[in-house]
Formats: structure tokens, C-alpha cells, sequence
């Protein structure tokens, strides 16, 4: 977000995030208008417009470590299941918290009717473990929301914890 538009009396942010033509992200610091955006995201998200359509593909976040013993980056993952009856590209597909500072690029194609593990640090892929090679952890101990989109842009799952 670089500024906060008004045309007349319409808050062409809002509109925006609303109508589903972006995502809205808070910043650490915050903003006047947090409250707002969340809302207009939620409108989207519970209308299913724009990017909040939804993808044709059926996978779904299963569940976060978010808060493993030890070390953080190392333990902390993220567990997708494809339920198709058919293996998926996911090529060009994000994987991201709220903050959306990192995003894990899929470079990977998932298995019919399996479940992956994103690892949010180092290790060696294989096909049913992928390791984003970050060296912190990502996912908030006291609640954060993940997305996974596809190569289009379009939801495909989100999954929110506190």
C-alpha cells in the first residue's frame, strides 16, 4: 500500500479490497485504516469475489506448526493435501503468512489424494517434503493466516490460527 486514495467521498482502497482486486496486508506498525481493510477483506473473502472467487482446484491447508519445540525455522511447517483424484501442477503457486514479507514459490507438482509438508527451513525436497530455505521462523506463535494461490492468482485455500 503506498497511499491512502479518496476520489470525492469514496475510499478507492476499500473499494478495492473489497471488490476481491487485492489482498490487504498489515503492516507491524499498523494503520488508521486496519480496521476498514479487514472488513472489506472479510466482505470479499465471505462474497467470494475477485481473487476470493476460488480456484477450481481442491486442496485445503491442513494444519500449521507454528510453535514446534526447538528450533523454530527448522520446525515449523505447513501441511497440504491435494483431494483430487489426480496429480496438480503446481507450478507458479504461492504459499504465504499475513504479513506476506516471504512467499514460498511452488516449483513442484503434489500427488493425487496425498499430503506435502512445507518446512519453513532448510533440507533437501523430496516428493512429499519441500523446505522453503528460510533461516527464522515465519509463522506467528500467537496467530497468523495463510493463503496458498495459484498460478492465476486465485484463492486456493486459506487457513487462519490464533
Amino acid at each position: 500500500l503506498l497511499a491512502h486514495v479518496y476520489v470525492n467521498d469514496t475510499f478507492v482502497n476499500y473499494e478495492i479490497v473489497k471488490a476481491g482486486y487485492a489482498f490487504w496486508y498489515p503492516y507491524t506498525s499498523g494503520t488508521d485504516f486496519d480496521t476498514e481493510y479487514e472488513e472489506a477483506q472479510d466482505s470479499a473473502s465471505n462474497n467470494k469475489v475477485g481473487l476470493w472467487t476460488g480456484s477450481s482446484y481442491n486442496l485445503t491447508i491442513d494444519y500449521i506448526e507454528y510453535n514446534p519445540d526447538g528450533d523454530e525455522a527448522q520446525g515449523e511447517y505447513v501441511v497440504l493435501t491435494n483431494h483430487e483424484n489426480y496429480n496438480v501442477s503446481m507450478v507458479g503457486w504461492f504459499l504465504q503468512d499475513e504479513a506476506a514479507q516471504t512467499a514460498y514459490e511452488f516449483n513442484f507438482t503434489i500427488s493425487n489424494n496425498s499430503s506435502i509438508r512445507i518446512y519453513t527451513g532448510d533440507g533437501t525436497d523430496n516428493s512429499t517434503t519441500l523446505f522453503w530455505g528460510w533461516h527464522q521462523g515465519i509463522w506467528n506463535n500467537s496467530g497468523d493466516f495463510a493463503i496458498i494461490q495459484d498460478e492465476n492468482g486465485y484463492l486456493v485455500d486459506s487457513y487462519r490460527y490464533s
